[in-house]
């Protein structure tokens, strides 16, 4: 059994919208956010047409820039 340490800076980084990687799933896009503080599931939409719910603490997901921060 593996085990993954939580990120707790990681919850109030993400957004409903935002573009974001996961290093299994690829790029994706956020569709939903629901639950609080480390129950906080985000909704993803991901590239392959998928979508997953995953617990933001644990996903270790990276937002990607936008063209605005370029």
């Amino acid at each position: 059994m593996w085990s993954v340490d939580p990120d707790p800076d990681a919850v109030p980084a993400i957004g409903t919208g935002m573009r974001v990687r996961h290093d299994l799933f690829g790029d994706g896009q956020v569709r939903r956010l629901s639950g609080r503080r480390s129950n906080t599931r985000a909704l993803v939409r991901f590239d392959d047409g998928v979508e997953r719910e995953l617990i933001l603490e644990y996903a270790g997901l990276k937002v990607l820039p936008t063209e605005a921060d370029w």
